[in-house]
């Protein structure tokens, strides 16, 4: 019949058995396969940008902190001026 719903048959007990394994396991076996490296960059770069867009690296640099370990942080994280692209910056 053109219009007719077909049931398929039930899965195998095998079958059934293997997926919940597979399911027990679910978040172990997702990082098995990541690259710890790879995750590490990113959650460094996007902490980096946060700071950039919330002013942090500025308060960094404030008068009262001269001399701190803050503050040099602060001053390796300031942008400099556009001097044009060099072979340097390819490095």
């Amino acid at each position: 019949m053109a219009g007719s719903i077909s049931v398929g048959t039930a899965p195998s007990a095998e079958a059934v058995r293997s997926s919940q394994t597979h399911k027990r396991s679910g978040p172990a076996s997702a990082a098995e396969g990541r690259l710890a490296s790879l995750d590490f960059f990113r959650g460094l770069t996007m902490f980096m940008l946060v700071g950039e867009s919330t002013g942090l690296y500025e308060l960094l640099r404030a008068p009262t902190l001269n001399g701190t370990v803050l503050s040099h942080i602060g001053w390796q994280l300031e942008h400099h001026p556009w001097n044009g692209l060099h072979c340097w910056d390819l490095i």
